[in-house]
């Protein structure tokens, strides 16, 4: 797949995540306290990945700069989607959502690096 590939697909994903961030609050299930978080994390790992697999250069290797412009990227709009929330009855926005969506983000992004040596 190509860089534009994951351009839409990255879009695609943030467009899953505003639907449904637009919907009235919904409890996750109580399987153990935080997995709300833990969701927020896993939803934007994926967006953390998406956004690399669009950036990437893939002649060069994965820097710990890229590593910290995709978390950036991640934790803007893990912002704008609570301030979006902010809007939507029965929602509020959360900065220990924010932190759980930069942290997702930046531990997929890492273990692409640590993994591979930067390169995939």
């Amino acid at each position: 797949m190509t860089p534009l590939h994951y351009r839409i697909l990255a879009v695609a994903w943030m467009a899953i995540l505003f639907a449904a961030s637009s919907q009235a609050a919904v409890e996750a299930p109580p399987l153990f306290p935080g997995i709300d978080k833990l969701m927020h994390m896993g939803a934007y790992a994926v967006l953390g990945l998406l956004f690399l697999f669009s950036i990437r250069n893939w002649r060069k290797r994965l820097t710990w700069k890229t590593v910290a412009l995709v978390t950036l990227a991640v934790t803007l709009y893990g912002i704008t989607d609570e301030f979006h929330q902010s809007f939507v009855p029965g929602r509020h926005p959360d900065l220990a959502d924010v932190m759980a969506d930069a942290l997702g983000g930046f531990l997929a992004v890492t273990v692409v690096k640590i993994r591979w040596g930067g390169q995939v």
